[in-house]
């Protein structure tokens, strides 16, 4: 009997050096998000996130880092960075949902001589399995341009009749450098933008088309999707859990609970039996 209850007690030692464990192995993997400023206009900006600044002084045609986040629910506010955070947000966005795991950017887009800013979200991702080729996506920016076609090379047409804060899909294609060109979709002789783009082998990218067309000033703007992470010691938290939060992160608390649960029934009743196996005459 001494034999049985010691294996017992190790069975339930064991589960409680496996508890901090299993919360380790189960900890759901962080949400990224970064900052495109695509207005022409804009004066420099910091972004809250939840009360906290996070991005400072982002000027246009800037893109900041990859900052890791909890995944959750976040209040945006976009504030000019000469108000030192005081003065009334030129953009508040509520209720920005961030899922475990997932790869996020926001173009801060439109004019703000007008009070067209908006923020536009976007999916990134950061997974390219051939190491041969890139993949890349274009974007249009411009807050004068009309709708535009993009032809990139010997890829031949990969955008068509987008207008502004279109995204196109991620596409494939060799490492290499290719010609862009920018052409209003209704007038297919005009050119009002040609660039030349290098994409890396094994590299993400999102190609911005920026500027705009009444000064001359449209240009590209190229940001790389599987690029760091910021490394910062403090990070804004998610909302407060109501509903709102992740909920795989919930789902994840409930099964761990569970299998808790079930393996502590399972040692109780075994030792009750056993006891009262060993007590009888």
């Amino acid at each position: 009997m001494k034999n049985v209850f010691m294996i017992l007690a190790s069975l339930i030692f064991g589960l409680i050096l496996f508890m901090p464990a299993a919360n380790g192995l189960a900890q759901a993997a962080p949400a990224s998000l970064r900052i495109v400023q695509t207005s022409p206009d804009a004066p420099r900006l910091d972004i809250f996130i939840n009360g906290k600044k996070t991005v400072s002084d982002l000027s246009y045609q800037s893109i900041s880092t990859y900052t890791n986040l909890p995944g959750g629910r976040y209040d945006l506010k976009i504030i000019p960075s000469s108000q030192a955070g005081a003065g009334d947000p030129v953009l508040d966005v509520p209720g920005i949902d961030l899922n475990d795991g997932s790869v996020n950017t926001l173009i801060v887009a439109g004019l703000f001589s007008d009070k067209s800013l908006s923020v536009l979200p976007l999916s990134d991702t950061s997974w390219n399995a051939n190491t041969g080729t890139a993949k890349v996506r274009f974007i249009h920016t411009s807050p004068d341009a009309p709708s535009i076609d993009i032809t990139v090379g010997s890829l031949g047409k990969v955008f068509s009749n987008i207008s502004f804060k279109g995204v196109g899909q991620y596409m494939e294609v060799p490492a290499g450098s290719f010609n862009l060109k920018v052409n209003p979709t209704n007038n297919q002789n005009q050119t009002v933008l040609t660039k030349t783009l290098n994409f890396e082998a094994g590299k993400v990218y999102t190609v911005y088309a920026v500027g705009q067309l009444a000064d001359r000033s449209l240009n590209t703007l190229v940001s790389v999707d599987n690029g760091v992470v910021a490394s910062i010691s403090s990070m804004p938290s998610a909302m407060p859990a109501t509903g709102q939060g992740s909920s795989s992160q919930a789902q994840t608390g409930n099964w761990q609970l569970a299998w808790l649960l079930m393996l502590g029934s399972i040692l109780s009743l075994s030792m009750f039996g056993l006891s009262r196996h060993y007590r009888r005459p």
